[in-house]
C-alpha cells in the first residue's frame, strides 16, 4: 500500500486514493485479532507462530507469538491471538518451525493472552520457516554467558544484559526504573538505536567516505534490528533511523514529522494491535512533544539562561556556560515531553513522579555511557573495560535503587476521564497547528515585502 502511494505521481487521484484506504483496511482486519470478552476461557489447538524466545530460568522458556487460528473445541475459529507460552524441559522446540498446541486459551486483562498447555500434549512441528528466531536465540544466549563470565555482580549484569539485547530478566530492575519513572530505559528504542548509530558513525566518518558511510550504517542498523528481533519499539526506532538515512543517501530534504507518520503507518499495518500498547502511545505522543514543543520551550528558558557566544566569555566561565545551556536543553526536553504525555500517564496510573523530570537529565545521558562502554567491551575484550562498566553502572544503580526522600513527590489525580485527555491533546495540537500558520505567513509576507 505505501509503495502504491509513493510511486504515485498524483496523490489527489479520488479512485487511487480510495483504493488505497480500502487496501489499508483489509490489511488492517486481516492483522486484527478476534474480539473475545474479559473473562473468555476455552479449550482447543491453536496453529502457533514463534516471534521471539526467552530463557526466563534453568528450563524454562518463554515463547511469545501468536495462534494465528485457534480452534476451539466447540467448533468456533479465532485468529491472530497473541499469546505468551512457558515450555519446561531440557529439550526445547527449537523457534524456526510453526506449531500446533493444544490446551487452554484464557483472556485475563484487557491485552493479556494466556495459554495453559495440556499436560499430555507435545508441541507437533507442522512447517519449517526460514527465520531468525533460532538463530537470534542463540546469539543471545552466547552474549548474556560471555557477560555472565566477565560481570559477577548480578543486577549490574541483568542491567548489561537489557541493554544489548533488550531482554530484562530481573523483575527488580523493572521495578526501580518503573518507579522512577524510566522503564523504557530497559527496552531498546528509538534511544538506542539512535545511540548505537550515532556512536558508529563518529567512528566510521573518518574512514569512510560519506555515501559509504550512510549505506554501512544502514546495513548494520539492520543487522542490529535482526540480532534484537522485531517489537514495537525496536520497529518504531528502526523505521526512523532508516528513513533518515536514505533522506541523506537520496539527498532529500526530511521532515520530522513525516518520518514519525511514515513509522507510525507502517507499524499499524504490521501489527495494528500495537496502538491498545502503552509503550506504542506513550512512545510516538513522546516524538510529537520533542518536535513540536521542544523549540518554543527552549525559547522561553533560553530568557533565564540566555544563549550567547563563548568567545565572548572568559576563559574559566565557557565550560560552566556550556553545563548551563546543556542543563536548560535537556531540561526543555524534558518540560516538552511531560507537556503531553502527563495527562496520559494521569489516566493510566493515576499518579507521576515528580523526579523524573531530575533523572531524565543525568539518567539517559549516563545510560549512553554505559553503551557505549558495552560496545567497546564487546570489539575489545580486556578485563580493564570491565571494572569500569562494573564501577560506572554501580553507581548508577545506587542513585537509581535510592532515590532522595526530598524529591519523592507524585503528582495524583484518580478518575481522569478518556474524553478530557483526547481534549487535551487535540487542543495543544490544534494550538502548535495555529501558531505554525501565523509563523509562515509572517515569513511569507515578510518575503514578498
Amino acid at each position: 500500500m505505501l509503495v502504491l502511494w509513493v510511486l504515485c505521481f498524483y496523490r489527489k487521484n479520488i479512485i487511487l486514493s480510495l483504493l488505497i484506504s480500502l487496501l489499508g483496511f483489509g490489511f488492517f482486519y486481516w492483522q486484527t485479532p478476534s474480539y473475545l470478552e474479559e473473562g473468555f476461557q476455552k479449550k482447543g489447538t491453536g496453529y502457533f507462530i514463534v516471534e521471539s524466545i526467552q530463557k526466563v530460568k534453568n528450563n524454562t522458556f518463554s515463547y511469545k507469538g501468536k495462534f494465528f487460528r485457534f480452534y476451539c473445541e466447540d467448533n468456533t475459529t479465532l485468529k491472530n491471538i497473541p499469546c505468551k507460552i512457558y515450555m519446561r524441559g531440557k529439550k526445547r522446540p527449537p523457534g524456526n518451525y510453526h506449531y500446533f498446541i493444544s490446551g487452554t486459551l484464557s483472556k485475563k486483562t484487557d491485552k493479556f493472552f494466556s495459554f495453559k498447555q495440556d499436560k499430555s500434549a507435545e508441541w507437533q512441528a507442522r512447517k519449517k520457516v526460514y527465520n531468525l528466531v533460532e538463530l537470534r536465540f542463540q546469539t543471545k544466549e552466547k552474549l548474556k554467558k560471555h557477560l555472565s563470565k566477565k560481570i559477577k555482580n548480578a543486577n549490574i549484569k541483568y542491567l548489561c544484559i537489557a541493554l544489548t539485547t533488550g531482554d530484562v530478566e530481573s523483575s527488580f530492575l523493572r521495578y526501580v526504573f518503573s518507579r522512577i519513572g524510566l522503564s523504557h530505559i530497559l527496552a531498546i528504542s528509538g534511544f538506542h538505536f539512535g545511540l548505537f548509530v550515532g556512536f558508529l558513525a563518529l567512528l566510521l566518518r573518518k574512514i569512510l567516505p560519506q555515501k559509504a558511510l550512510y549505506w554501512t550504517l544502514l546495513f548494520i542498523s539492520f543487522l542490529y534490528l535482526s540480532f534484537i528481533g522485531v517489537s514495537p519499539s525496536v520497529l518504531r526506532a528502526w523505521v526512523i533511523v532508516t528513513l533518515f538515512i536514505l533522506s541523506k543517501i537520496l539527498g532529500k530534504v526530511k521532515s520530522s514529522l513525516n518520518l514519525v507518520g511514515v513509522s507510525l503507518l507502517i507499524n499499524l499495518l504490521l501489527s495494528p494491535t500495537d496502538i491498545f500498547h502503552l509503550g506504542f502511545q506513550f512512545s510516538y505522543l513522546s516524538y510529537l512533544a520533542i518536535i513540536l514543543f521542544y523549540t518554543p520551550t527552549d525559547a522561553f528558558f533560553s530568557q533565564i539562561i540566555k544563549s550567547r557566544n563563548p568567545k565572548d566569555l572568559p576563559l574559566l566561565s565557557r565550560p560552566v556556560y556550556h553545563f548551563l545551556v546543556s542543563f536548560r536543553k535537556a531540561f526543555s526536553l524534558n518540560v516538552a515531553v511531560h507537556l503531553v504525555i502527563t495527562p496520559v500517564l494521569l489516566y493510566h496510573f493515576c499518579k507521576v513522579p515528580i523526579y523524573t523530570l531530575f533523572y531524565n537529565l543525568f539518567i539517559p545521558p549516563s545510560i549512553g555511557i554505559l553503551m557505549y562502554l558495552l560496545v567497546i567491551s564487546l570489539v575489545m575484550p580486556v578485563n580493564w573495560i570491565y571494572f569500569l562498566i562494573e564501577g560506572f553502572s554501580k553507581m548508577l544503580l545506587k542513585i537509581i535503587v535510592y532515590p532522595p526522600f526530598s524529591l519523592e513527590f507524585f503528582i495524583r489525580f484518580k478518575g481522569l476521564p478518556y474524553w478530557f485527555v483526547l481534549f487535551y491533546l487535540e487542543a495543544i495540537l490544534l494550538i502548535v497547528i495555529f501558531h505554525t500558520a501565523q509563523k509562515m505567513h509572517r515569513n511569507l509576507t515578510s518575503s514578498s515585502l
